[in-house]
């Protein structure tokens, strides 16, 4: 049985179908984005926060290095004094306190050698971070870029879908173009027109009744009795 209309009602759909889909993949492209950026932040910050290890330790270092300097220079002005103190008790307190600097150096000083040997496994931490973080920002860099310009080829593909799309719809049956309308409103569910494999609708996927069957055994276009779709077979129907 010849449908003229159907024919161009699937390159209409075709031409729908691709204009949702474009449109959805744009609609999630925001998201990916947002995600690779995400992961670019936590990139950096690994880094960041290995180059601020780095830092901390050879702070603590240098703080240890100038407490040792204020001890060492206490001292020295304490020698220079314990030459003109003639109280022994004075002279006595004077000598511990050298004593208790001379071991407060000692332990800083061990203290400095420890941190010395934590500050090389820092810095190899360091260049080992920002060594892989290097490569793994620049797979994000590309991949954000690529999604970029997916994005713009979608955007442009999809002005031309829209451009395109009135044209297709002349030479349609009013009514049918109604029916479709209606049921391309929710595309997610499926294509309006479909047909039929081994008894089961291609668009929800339900089997169809036997009279259903012998409309399209006739070369007729059918409904679905579950989903409303507009079936076809391909084989008896002249477009």
């Amino acid at each position: 049985m010849a449908h003229p209309w159907l024919g161009k009602l699937l390159e209409l759909q075709t031409c729908d179908l691709r204009i949702f889909t474009n449109k959805r993949k744009l609609d999630s492209l925001p998201g990916d984005l947002k995600e690779l950026l995400g992961k670019r932040d936590a990139l950096l910050k690994a880094v960041d926060d290995a180059a601020k290890c780095v830092k901390k330790i050879e702070l603590e270092i240098k703080t240890g290095e100038s407490d040792i300097k204020k001890l060492d220079e206490d001292n020295r002005k304490l020698q220079q004094q314990s030459a003109m103190v003639k109280k022994n008790t004075e002279y006595q307190a004077m000598l511990a306190t050298i004593e208790d600097n001379k071991r407060k150096t000692g332990e800083i000083e061990e203290e400095i050698l420890a941190k010395f040997d934590d500050l090389e496994n820092a810095k190899r931490e360091f260049n080992r971070v920002k060594q892989e973080n290097a490569a793994a920002l620049k797979m994000v860099k590309a991949d954000f870029d690529d999604v970029v310009a997916f994005g713009d080829t979608l955007k442009k593909e999809l002005a031309t879908l829209e451009k395109e799309r009135p044209a297709k719809v002349n030479g349609i049956i009013p009514d049918v173009l109604r029916r479709y309308a209606a049921l391309m409103k929710k595309p997610e569910t499926g294509a309006p027109v479909c047909v039929v494999e081994n008894g089961i609708c291609t668009r929800c996927h339900m089997r169809v009744t036997a009279q259903t069957l012998n409309q399209l055994q006739k070369g007729e276009v059918a409904e679905c009795d579950n989903c409303q779709g507009m079936l076809y077979d391909p084989e008896r129907v002249e477009l």
